[in-house]
């Protein structure tokens, strides 16, 4: 049985169900914890975020590790601007935007392709996802 499994009485992990469980477990392993949903949710420390974007009803197999990979990214450049984040911790930041990114890639894909959607379709919308997402407006 690993530590974490007996530390909640041997029980298998599950998605936790309320915003207080996933407070906790991210406190209990001192890292940032994302559970996916139609509003995925974000916690590292005491910061609590929700990622609203709308993906669509089409969950392709590799989203995850579309997301992961995202989210990677997203770390090295939070790290960077860590100074210009007011305090924010950066796995929140990355996360948020990593999966806002991926579900406005998800949005823009099922659009296209609709339910024949594959993982390597989501991939080729990654860039206009970005842009749409993260680009700031010029005035």
């Amino acid at each position: 049985s690993s530590g974490i499994n007996a530390e909640y009485g041997g029980k298998p992990a599950q998605k936790p169900t309320s915003d207080r469980d996933l407070m906790t477990v991210a406190n209990k392993l001192k890292c940032a914890v994302v559970c996916k949903g139609a509003v995925d949710k974000v916690c590292c420390k005491e910061t609590l975020t929700a990622c609203s974007e709308v993906g669509s009803s089409r969950r392709v197999g590799g989203q995850g590790d579309i997301l992961a990979g995202a989210m990677g990214i997203f770390s090295f450049w939070a790290k960077n601007a860590e100074p210009n984040l007011q305090g924010t911790p950066y796995q929140t930041v990355a996360a948020a935007a990593a999966s806002a990114v991926v579900k406005r890639a998800n949005a823009l894909t099922f659009t296209r392709q609709g339910r024949s959607m594959i993982t390597s379709d989501m991939v080729e919308t990654l860039p206009r996802a970005f842009i749409e997402v993260m680009e700031v407006p010029k005035k």
